[in-house]
């Protein structure tokens, strides 16, 4: 388990997103549909770590009204990419102040699934990217629509995703130990752009993999 809070066979993961999308103000210019995508997708690395099954979803959009409907189609996106279908939903917006940067937090309540044994095989997938770099190297990210279907069949049987403290950080706590993998490994993985895994047999995806 990673970040998630478990409690009474609850997981319970959050993710934020600040400073991106389409205000005048925002450090890096992107859709809002993009942006929310991306934060959606982290918050469900993050459930499958704790290995939650997402029930349950609250959005908080401060970014105002004229975000919403980019937002929701972000999170849409990426349950039809992973074939579930969108979980209930609570939204709240910002409509009394106006922001001059967008902000947008996902909050995910799962339930926990039963405990799995470790596959044999230890994988690093896809690379470092953070901010506008994400949209440059889309081939070069952990591609969640096949991980999560890996998942769902248990190829993959323990997942890790990666974040701001870097690779390195993450196999420590993740292996135990840190590998000597020619990749960047102490710089920030953005939206979990790079995830670690155990499986049962070799991987074979278009995306950059360490195996050791």
């Amino acid at each position: 388990m990673r970040n998630a809070i478990v409690s009474g066979g609850l997981v319970i993961t959050v993710d934020n997103s600040v400073a991106i999308g389409e205000k005048p103000l925002d450090a890096v210019q992107a859709p809002y549909d993009i942006v929310s995508a991306f934060t959606m997708r982290v918050i469900v690395l993050e459930q499958l770590c704790a290995n939650g099954q997402i029930e349950y979803i609250t959005m908080g959009n401060g970014a105002g009204a004229d975000a919403y409907d980019g937002y929701l189609a972000g999170i849409q996106r990426v349950f039809d990419d992973i074939g579930e279908l969108l979980p209930p939903l609570a939204v709240s917006t910002e409509t009394n102040m106006p922001t001059q940067q967008s902000a947008l937090t996902v909050t995910a309540i799962g339930t926990q699934q039963p405990a799995r044994t470790k596959g044999t095989y230890r994988y690093i997938i896809g690379m470092p990217h953070v901010g506008q770099s994400v949209l440059q190297h889309p081939h070069e990210i952990a591609p969640l629509a096949e991980l999560y279907a890996l998942w769902q069949s248990g190829v993959i049987t323990h997942i890790w995703p990666t974040g701001s403290k870097g690779i390195a950080v993450e196999c420590q706590r993740f292996f135990g130990e840190v590998p000597n993998a020619p990749l960047p490994m102490d710089v920030t993985c953005g939206p979990s752009t790079v995830v670690l895994a155990y499986t049962t047999e070799p991987l074979a995806l278009h995306v950059p993999l360490y195996l050791f």
